[in-house]
């Protein structure tokens, strides 16, 4: 299966690649993926592998204010309060997917703190060397160009103020004013094992 998998794997990457007048970088993003990146471990060996690691709670917030958002749009609230028990495992489940097949990585996995990133406390360059993008850096403060209509896209609920803009710390700690105490609780006991090891302490 795996082989097979393999084979249909870099066709597909090869496809998208000759879409972009074969651009020898593929930079692909969806934190859904995660939960395949194992696989994608050993059908892609010549890809590497980013994992932002951000505290679950403020996670959830986000998942919060999108359902917000998506009601405000379209009268409907995918992330409803009742679905945060689901949401919370889920969450657990993305991260724990790489964590506990990290062996299949071996030096191709990086888990950089959300924290960290838009703290500015990260050297980009040493990221750009591991992905072989020298010029990671200077791509980095570039924004948003005015050519994406964020209020088109199709699940555009989830895309926030802050999208295209400027690194912005200001949703460090956002569940505090998102979360109750008791949808915080359901949180913690979700993903207890993920915060402690990166140590995201109890709230």
């Amino acid at each position: 299966m795996t082989a097979y998998h393999t084979g249909l794997a870099l066709d597909y990457l090869e496809r998208i690649r000759a879409k972009f007048d074969g651009n020898p970088r593929l930079v692909l993003k969806a934190a859904w993926w995660s939960n395949y990146m194992p696989h994608m471990a050993e059908m892609i060996p010549n890809a590497r592998f980013i994992v932002i690691v951000r505290d679950p709670l403020d996670i959830a917030a986000s998942y919060m204010d999108a359902g917000k958002r998506g009601e405000a749009r379209t009268g409907e609230n995918r992330f409803p309060p009742e679905h945060l028990p689901m949401i919370s495992r889920d969450i657990a489940r993305q991260y724990a997917a790489i964590f506990r097949n990290r062996k299949k990585f071996g030096e191709r996995l990086k888990a950089i703190k959300y924290e960290s990133l838009v703290r500015r406390r990260l050297d980009l360059s040493v990221l750009g060397d591991f992905l072989s993008l020298p010029d990671l850096a200077d791509v980095s403060g570039r924004q948003d160009s005015g050519l994406v209509d964020f209020d088109q896209k199709h699940d555009g609920h989830f895309f926030s103020e802050l999208w295209g803009k400027e690194l912005s710390a200001e949703r460090i700690g956002r569940h505090k004013e998102v979360l109750s105490q008791a949808q915080v609780a359901t949180v913690n006991n979700a993903t207890r094992a993920f915060r402690e090891q990166f140590g995201y302490g109890s709230d």
